[in-house]
């Protein structure tokens, strides 16, 4: 099972309780500017604790962490290497926003 998430409601009680049934857990993370995130509606201020703490928690589970990024007008130029080598996903998908007129 995989799984795709925010990671703001998953403790590690969640993994004791679910975390023999994923293989992976994808945590959106669309940047490393805690105002920036607040600004596309990512959180609060807090966001990357959390993408921090999921990711720690995989480690400890042994499930494999996957980043999700989607590329927007407030992000586009932010270098997010040093972050993403720091919490080692398995994999990084980034996507491009595309907006739509309807």
């Amino acid at each position: 099972v995989s799984i795709v998430s925010n990671g703001s409601k998953i403790k590690e009680n969640w993994f004791t309780k679910y975390g023999e049934y994923l293989s992976i857990l994808a945590i959106s993370c669309d940047s490393f500017d805690e105002e920036v995130n607040v600004r596309i509606g990512r959180g609060r201020g807090r966001h990357l604790e959390s993408v921090r703490r999921v990711s720690e928690l995989c480690r400890v589970y042994n499930i494999k962490f996957k980043m999700n990024t989607v590329v927007n007008a407030y992000n586009w130029n932010e270098d997010m290497v040093e972050e993403i080598r720091s919490l080692n996903p398995i994999r990084w998908k980034v996507f491009q926003v595309l907006i739509m007129e309807i």
